[in-house]
């Protein structure tokens, strides 16, 4: 199911399980994940702001995996299952959830059985993947296992992530003009994309004030950096330019 809210193209999605490698829903779920590849690839051209999210049945990596000797080529951790999810990330989407340092052992499916959610038996496969315009905005993203707490729960739960506001239209983002060339050409592509380059004259420091909030990732080194000002040139909150 897709739909376009605020300017952001959302994808959400119920992965096929493929009941077991080697099955014929296991051919059913990779066939399946290179239509989905080839079908996000023209979303993507049309939607540059894009979130796929769902429950994607693919565990990513061992480190999302409570026993990864255990579940070794068994469904849902297979190469195949985990070669396709890399095949539809190379599109330009980033797993939110790995975009932050996260504590060890976090999940978001536990069995109904054997105590699995009282003894962390559990796997991480819900997934937010974002195109890099949301990359640029993303400012948390988490497991809320609250609602896995409840009398009569769902056996996976919430993964939520937190979009910054999208600055407010006729703002620009402004840089000083001699560092440009500086750039590495997928930096200066990614800042063109949603930039207006002003020059402005020699010496002027530009910083900003929010390195830690991750509100813009493009800092340069030295004291020349990226800031967010109004097109007449008044300051907004939490941003200045100084001579």
């Amino acid at each position: 199911i897709a739909a376009t809210v605020d300017g952001v193209r959302i994808v959400c999605g119920y992965m096929p399980n493929g009941q077991a490698v080697g099955s014929e829903k296991y051919a059913y779920k990779l066939q399946w994940y290179a239509a989905l590849t080839h079908w996000l690839k023209q979303e993507i051209a049309q939607h540059p702001r894009l979130a796929l999210l769902g429950d994607f049945n693919i565990a990513p990596e061992d480190r999302d995996v409570h026993d990864p000797a255990a579940w070794k080529d068994q469904i849902l951790c297979s190469e195949p299952e985990r070669s396709a999810l890399r095949d539809l990330q190379a599109l330009g989407l980033a797993d939110a959830f790995r975009l932050f340092d996260q504590p060890e052992k976090t999940y978001s499916w536990w069995d109904y059985r054997m105590g699995a959610f009282r003894r962390n038996f559990g796997l991480r496969i819900d997934h937010l993947l974002l195109s890099p315009p949301l990359v640029e905005r993303c400012a948390a993203c988490y497991t809320d296992k609250e609602p896995r707490k409840l009398e009569r729960p769902s056996d996976h739960t919430p993964v939520v992530v937190e979009l910054d506001e999208q600055a407010p239209a006729g703002d620009t983002l402004i840089a000083l003009y001699p560092i440009l060339a500086t750039l590495t050409a997928r930096t200066r592509q990614r800042l063109q994309a949603r930039a207006q380059f002003l020059e402005l004259p020699a010496g002027t420091t530009v910083f900003d004030e929010r390195q830690a909030c991750r509100g813009f990732p493009f800092v340069i080194s030295g004291s020349i950096r990226v800031v967010k000002a109004a097109p007449n040139g008044r300051e907004l909150p939490l941003y200045r330019v100084t001579p």
